[in-house]
């Protein structure tokens, strides 16, 4: 996802000027678009909900600065908009991603040498790390993974029916705990 550099003080000026011309009301209205863009992010499943909500300040004040009249719409209705496309390229982005989840992850993590003593102790790391899961998260994960090749997809889009979410909002969930897990399993094993 491109992102766009930090605001000036001019144009970030320029959109408080649009939120309302009264500069107390203007900051008021910048919180409240600001925290309901964390929520809406958040909701949306995205780990870097902070970033992205910058990014689409961003974006609209940029898009401001090229516009001789602003939008008649409602200022909120107008970042939603510009958070919806940001949404999408950060699907796009997690797409691209070099890190996915498939079953070889665990096997990953729990082979390495021919040595069944540092076998063993991989394994007593990673149920170590499945156990610190919070909220159904191992379950989750393992669930995930049960199916091999073509029954994946569609234990995966039950997974995700059952979660209540999208497929897309599931990939992002899995995503964030394999992270987690690999890092607890690398601390783990740097311990032993």
């Amino acid at each position: 996802m491109k992102t766009h550099p930090s605001l000036s003080k001019a144009d970030f000026d320029k959109l408080l000027g649009w939120l309302s011309p009264d500069q107390d009301d203007a900051g008021r209205k910048y919180l409240v678009i600001r925290e309901g863009l964390v929520r809406y992010f958040r909701l949306k499943g995205c780990y870097e909900s902070q970033s992205l909500v910058d990014e689409t300040i961003n974006r609209v004040a940029i898009k401001l600065k090229t516009l001789e009249d602003p939008p008649d719409l409602k200022p909120i209705t107008y970042f939603y908009g510009f958070a919806k496309n940001i949404f999408f390229e950060f699907l796009a982005e997690l797409k691209k991603s070099p890190v996915q989840f498939e079953p070889g992850f665990f096997r990953g993590l729990v082979t390495g040498t021919d040595d069944d003593r540092d076998k063993e102790t991989r394994f007593l790391c990673l149920d170590d790390c499945m156990a610190k899961l919070k909220n159904g998260e191992a379950e989750m994960v393992l669930t995930y993974f049960t199916k091999d090749r073509s029954e994946k997809f569609e234990a995966r889009r039950l997974l995700a029916k059952k979660l209540n979410i999208t497929v897309g909002n599931l990939h992002i969930k899995i995503h964030r705990v394999k992270n987690v897990l690999r890092a607890c399993v690398e601390k783990c094993l740097e311990k032993v």
